[in-house]
């Protein structure tokens, strides 16, 4: 059995500046815990950062959700009648503005922690 993955241990101060990044989380009710994933990732991370939620017209009004938090990081796409995880990622790679680009479930299965600072 591998041994467990750790996070980096180099102090944040040390590690190299990074441009912008974008996070695409592609959603469908996830109200439950849509806020406390941005905020991990914004924890995680750092500045500069933009969020892209890419949401599957969710029944449980996830968008809104986001919209409430108003942070100019985040940006919301509501998709109506169109599903699907690799359109929603496609669709938030196309809008993103990052030198780097990457995507996380938004249901907490990947740890933020995991992610470089």
């Amino acid at each position: 059995m591998p041994a467990p993955h750790k996070s980096p241990t180099t102090p944040r101060a040390e590690r190299p500046k990074h441009g912008l990044v974008s996070f695409i989380l592609p959603t469908y009710n996830e109200l439950e815990t849509i806020a406390d994933r941005i905020q991990s990732i914004l924890e995680a991370v750092g500045d500069p950062m933009e969020i892209i939620v890419v949401d599957d017209d969710s029944p449980d009004r996830t968008w809104s959700t986001v919209e409430k938090l108003n942070d100019p990081r985040i940006k919301v796409i509501r998709r109506e009648g169109t599903r699907g995880l690799v359109t929603a990622i496609n669709g938030g790679i196309i809008e993103s503005q990052g030198e780097l680009v990457g995507w996380m479930d938004a249901d907490m299965s990947m740890p933020a922690d995991l992610l470089p600072s």
